[in-house]
């Protein structure tokens, strides 16, 4: 899931026993002087805050669409 330059990206993995948990990874993502693409942890002002907010948002009903639930791994 994205919007403008923020990413949200869901990781479905499996526990030893094949229970399925979800792994979250939020960066914004940004050109280097040398036009090249780059992700960071940081985000820059209000705007990518409610940007991202607005993503942890989302990424939760769909992590919620796929059954898991709050507290599990």
């Amino acid at each position: 899931m994205k919007l403008r330059q923020i990413r949200a990206s869901v990781f479905k993995n499996n526990t030893k026993d094949g229970r399925p948990f979800f792994n979250t990874q939020l960066v914004r993502r940004y050109q280097s002087g040398q036009n090249e693409w780059s992700n960071s942890s940081t985000f820059t002002g209000m705007s990518d805050l409610l940007l991202a907010q607005y993503l942890i948002g989302e990424t939760l009903e769909f992590l919620r669409a796929q059954g898991a639930r709050v507290g599990e791994e």
